[in-house]
């Protein structure tokens, strides 16, 4: 009943992206100053950040999508300087699903649970003995283990439905917020084996919108936060601008988007 409380009242602070969310997202201003405004705030007038550096918990079986993930967290460590310490990340857990994940009567758990640096923990618990508290779950897994692990996050039936249809719709990220503090993320992608240059995306992309950029711009040609965009140089270069203006410019979790915005035109204007 504990756990059913914290998420009744976070549900009001979760934001989801995917092909496969209700969510409408707003078409390109093409215009990369508005675009930019429009994905880090969904125009709700204030930016959500982590206020620690978020500890992570990888779930794969898929050793290609370890590696891909390091390199992901390697880029945005050297790229940006943390306002809350030396790392932007915490500690990272890899580790495979057990092999008979969601099969017979194992207690299972994916829930926010108080404690930790934010106040609340996304306590994971897969029924193997082992438990993690952390505050990021990335897991890529074929459909059945997605399907499973979508259902203990909390994510609808529809969309986990439209997720399991595949193509760019496989690819979900959502978080919990309060007053602007990222308190717990989930990403999830459909994969079966080798690593797909569109996994590689999807883990880009959603990996990205975890650590703060809300939504996306549909067909913008500036970011790769548009589910029907490719992820060229140039796209996943202005991410790393967009990110750094958020984590750089002295913007707090629940400001608004000005020092932000501010701080991206600067770099631009660097490049």
């Amino acid at each position: 009943m504990q756990l059913f409380r914290i998420c009744a009242i976070l549900a009001a602070g979760l934001v989801s992206a995917t092909g496969a969310s209700a969510q409408s997202d707003p078409p390109t201003t093409n215009d990369i100053v508005q675009d930019a405004r429009l994905i880090i705030t969904s125009n709700k007038g204030e930016v959500r950040l982590w206020h620690h550096a978020p500890r992570v918990l990888v779930l794969t079986n898929n050793r290609k999508v370890w590696a891909e993930i390091e390199r992901i967290r390697d880029i945005l460590e050297n790229a940006i300087s943390a306002p809350y310490g030396d790392s932007l990340f915490g500690n990272v857990t890899t580790r495979p699903l057990p092999r008979a994940f969601g099969y017979g009567p194992q207690r299972l758990a994916m829930a926010m649970r108080k404690g930790g640096p934010s106040g609340h923990n996304v306590f994971v618990d897969l029924g193997d003995g082992q438990t993690h508290s952390v505050d990021l779950v990335i897991a890529v897994a074929p459909r059945p283990d997605i399907a499973v692990l979508n259902g203990l996050w909390g994510m609808t039936p529809n969309a986990t439905r439209a997720q399991m249809s595949g193509g760019r719709a496989r690819c979900f990220y959502a978080s919990r917020s309060r007053g602007g503090v990222r308190l717990g993320a989930y990403v999830s992608i459909v994969a079966n084996t080798g690593l797909a240059e569109d996994t590689a995306e999807c883990l880009w992309e959603e990996i990205l919108h975890a650590m703060g950029p809300l939504i996306d711009a549909k067909d913008t040609p500036f970011f790769t936060f548009d589910d029907r965009a490719g992820s060229s140089k140039f796209k996943r270069d202005n991410d790393v601008l967009l990110l750094r203006a958020l984590y750089e410019s002295g913007t707090a979790p629940g400001d608004g988007p000005e020092k932000a915005i501010a701080r991206f035109q600067e770099l631009l204007s660097q490049q």
